[in-house]
């Protein structure tokens, strides 16, 4: 789309043109007070991904051994391969207890 540089608006001080775009309010006397008991209720699965954020961010228990091994399989070609078998190992390590 091309820009036609003679529709560029300018910013206008025009107090009747300023006035018609202006949001309309309610006046303060018309308006009801907070209220001081407003609460907010997250859901069960909101709560659940907190606490996995929460315990994500604060575990550093990251195995720089394991990292290594298994970089060199998958570099062999050995790790990654079998997804379904690959699924099936994360499955069962965030079931066990």
């Amino acid at each position: 789309m091309k820009v036609d540089p003679r529709h560029v608006l300018e910013p206008t001080t025009d107090p009747i043109r300023l006035e018609s775009t202006r949001p309309r309010s309610t006046p303060a006397s018309k308006t009801e007070p907070a209220s001081a008991t407003d609460r907010v209720a997250l859901s069960a699965d909101v709560q659940l991904a907190n606490a996995a954020m929460k315990a994500a961010a604060a575990a550093d228990d990251v195995r720089l051994d394991e990292v290594a091994r298994a970089m060199a399989l998958y570099e062999k070609g050995e790790v990654g391969n079998d997804l379904e078998s690959l699924a099936s190992k994360i499955v069962d390590s965030l079931i066990k207890p």
